[in-house]
């Protein structure tokens, strides 16, 4: 059997953290495909092989990551898709649980290993 790609999509338009959230992914064996903008993530989700899931900023210049995920799941098998934020949090804490979508949040500042165990779990639950 085939090994599984362990691809991720980030959506970050902070060049600085982008790249740090890439380099940190790509140390512990993520494939990581990064996105400056909700209109490249979604081209790069419809032409590209599948993600294992897509982490976002929330506050993005053309929409939230809420706005953003509530667009791609209309076209997308559910996958884990990871909210990362320092506002608002309160907010998104209170709203994902009601948007029926495969939402997590994760609040800055945030460890590695917080992220980590986020998307492992993910994994975890994807393949049992």
């Amino acid at each position: 059997m085939a090994k599984q790609s362990k691809r991720i999509l980030v959506l970050e338009n902070d060049k600085d953290l982008r790249e740090i959230i890439q380099n940190m992914l790509r140390f512990y064996g993520y494939e990581v495909v990064t996105a400056l903008s909700v209109t490249q993530a979604l081209e790069l989700v419809k032409t590209l092989p599948p993600f294992v899931a897509i982490i976002s900023d929330h506050k993005l210049p053309e929409i939230n990551a809420v706005e953003f995920f509530k667009i791609l799941n209309r076209f997308v098998m559910p996958l884990p898709q990871l909210i990362l934020s320092t506002t608002a949090v309160e907010e998104l804490i209170a709203e994902v649980p009601s948007l029926g979508l495969p939402l997590q949040l994760l609040p800055k500042p945030y460890s590695a290993q917080e992220l980590l165990d986020l998307l492992s779990l993910d994994q975890e639950i994807r393949s049992a």
